[in-house]
């Protein structure tokens, strides 16, 4: 129970659509609010291109076809739509995975977010594109800077090392589209 408290937690947090810009603006987003979703708010108004979007020639449509790459081995702990140990629903997955385990990008995107926030720890928002997102929490730290492209499969992040027996760090991931969270799917629970 103790190891998941941390992606319980994340799981009753809520973050607005949003796209990041230049640092300058992005700095003065993420220095002046301490909401997440005032952020990522703020950051929505700073317009940069996406890896899916019909104005960069890979279409919409290519994202809805898209394998997604599981962002870490390990076990998975909690599935979407699963009940928490808090009693609320789960808004994405819970990977337990080994100590140091590299994260990498479930597809290509554009990092919207990369920061520690409050209590949650070290998080990571991507954003392929149309309308789609994945929130990543539980990184010890991150290989990214906000407004970078990454590609699927690219190391974004490491987990904690070092861990206490009977305790293993573990991964939240949500995917949402539209700004609600989905079940990510198979591809990035590894069933």
């Amino acid at each position: 129970m103790r190891k998941l408290a941390a992606a319980a937690a994340l799981a009753l947090m809520t973050w607005c659509p949003g796209a990041v810009g230049q640092d300058q603006a992005g700095e003065s987003c993420t220095r002046s609010l301490s909401d997440l979703s005032e952020v990522i708010d703020c950051l929505a108004r700073i317009p940069t291109a996406r890896p899916f979007n019909d104005a960069t020639g890979q279409a919409c449509a290519t994202l809805e076809s898209t394998t997604f790459v599981r962002p870490a081995q390990g076990k998975l702990v909690m599935r979407y739509g699963e009940a928490s140990p808090y009693g609320n629903r789960s808004k994405g997955v819970v990977i337990e995975t080994a100590n140091a385990g590299q994260v990498v990008a479930p597809a290509d995107s554009l990092v919207l977010y990369v920061d520690e926030f409050r209590s949650y720890g070290r998080i990571l928002i991507l954003e392929p594109g149309c309308g789609a997102r994945f929130l990543i929490a539980g990184l010890s730290a991150t290989r990214v800077a906000r407004g970078q492209i990454v590609r699927a499969g690219e190391a974004v992040g490491v987990m904690a090392s070092g861990s206490s027996p009977g305790y293993a760090p573990v991964l939240y991931v949500e995917f949402r589209r539209d700004d609600r969270p989905v079940d990510p799917g198979p591809d990035i629970t590894g069933q």
